[in-house]
């Protein structure tokens, strides 16, 4: 059957404003509140009555797909950044920063990553638009004889989830743990390690390391 040519219509500029007001606080509340966000706090985050978002995403599932290739979209303007510096490692090790640092600020992305309610499409975006910009910073990195020789594109999105599943542990009593661990990575791909990297956050303590484990447990 033919799509209804009133679908086909552009928005006004009233409706397309609200639509990306709605989109701009969707992002907002989800990755706070990950994908059991309340689309009443996003119409409230937007100053749009909850019937507008409704209007604009009658499914939730259409809205989060959305949000998950803005996100996409954002990691690839990244990527492409990266792999535009002189120094393909330092490009690399850029890349892992800023690509950790977003996800770690973002619930429902992880949420997505992690869970199973993400469609084939959702996961194909990474290895599609993202494989190859980083595989070039790694073939890079590599030829300079900064990079060890036996990583691999698809170990970037194991070491990004490491990460994540490390801020959810301890996120709320060591919310910049994970640079410490980054670091840590970072020094273990190098090819020749002369003297270890600073650590660029102190060692979580011990209150607060019980205090994320009982938090995990419940």
């Amino acid at each position: 059957m033919a799509d209804d040519p009133k679908d086909q219509r552009p928005l006004r500029a009233d409706a397309r404003r609200n639509r990306e007001r709605i989109l701009d606080a969707a992002a907002v509340v989800f990755a706070r509140d990950g994908l059991e966000a309340s689309l009443d706090a996003v119409a409230a985050e937007a100053g749009v009555g909850v019937g507008t978002v409704y209007r604009r995403f009658p499914e939730r599932e259409m809205l989060v797909t959305e949000l998950f290739t803005a996100k996409i979209d954002s990691f690839v303007e990244l990527a492409e950044e990266c792999a535009a510096m002189e120094d393909p490692w330092q490009g690399l090790v850029r890349f892992l920063s800023e690509a950790s640092r977003r996800q770690g600020e973002d619930l429902a992305f992880r949420e997505i990553v992690l869970g199973p309610g993400a469609t084939s499409e959702m996961m194909d975006m990474p290895r599609q638009r993202l494989a190859p910009i980083v595989g070039r910073m790694i073939e890079g990195a590599k030829a300079n004889g900064d990079l060890r020789e036996d990583f691999d594109v698809l170990d970037v999105p194991l070491v990004e989830i490491m990460l994540a599943r490390l801020n959810d542990l301890t996120g709320r009593v060591s919310a910049d743990l994970w640079r410490r661990m980054l670091t840590v990575v970072i020094d273990g791909l190098r090819r020749d390690r002369d003297q270890a990297t600073p650590m660029p956050v102190d060692p979580i303590r011990p209150l607060d390391y019980a205090a994320a484990i009982t938090n995990a447990r419940r």
